[in-house]
């Protein structure tokens, strides 16, 4: 049985095992099924726990691959005009953990227009469900207006953070490593 095969025979019998419902549940069912069926080349009994959870690391990153590559995506429109340049330029970016665990941001190619004094920033970009979006708007001298978005399942952006709110950022970070779901993020804010 090739990687691929185990991986996709996992994801069956890890689906007929656990309700859609319960995401850890999910996570962990699938972790044994994967397990076991990798079993004739590697013994998890032997495994220290380091190396138990680094294979936890792993099937979880690329299962979280593989949903997002099932994802439907959106296109979405941007447009923005700062009036004092020296303060920033709007842009929109989707954001993602890094192996250090921290955001970083891959912008999206907007078309950007200079004046004597402002730039326009506009375009559209696509984006999946799940997504994590963050738009620049603007500054100040005294404020920065960049917010975070995710993409709902209607194709919506839905505000989950703005760059103020460090409690709101938290929980966003740990969304994008796995740790909770969408759900946890929307509404109570």
């Amino acid at each position: 049985m090739t990687n691929s095969e185990r991986f996709v025979q996992a994801h069956k019998n890890t689906r007929e095992a656990v309700s859609e419902n319960s995401e850890l549940n999910y996570r962990v069912q699938f972790g044994l099924e994967l397990s076991l069926l990798y079993s004739d080349e590697m013994d998890i009994e032997k495994m220290s726990i380091e190396e138990l959870e680094e294979l936890q690391q792993k099937v979880i990153k690329k299962l979280a691959e593989l949903k997002a590559s099932n994802k439907e995506t959106f296109e979405f429109n941007f447009e923005f005009t700062q009036c004092d340049s020296r303060k920033g330029t709007p842009y929109a970016a989707k954001l993602v953990i890094n192996d250090e665990g921290k955001i970083d941001r891959e912008f999206f190619e907007l078309d950007k227009e200079y004046g004597k004094k402002s730039v326009s920033v506009s375009g559209t970009y696509k984006a999946k469900v799940g997504d994590i979006i963050e738009q620049r708007e603007g500054g100040s001298w005294k404020n920065d207006y960049r917010y975070w978005y995710l993409v709902t399942e209607d194709g919506k952006l839905e505000k989950v953070a703005d760059i103020d709110n460090s409690n709101r950022k938290s929980l966003v970070k740990k969304y994008l490593k796995n740790e909770i779901e969408a759900k946890d993020l929307l509404g109570s804010w």
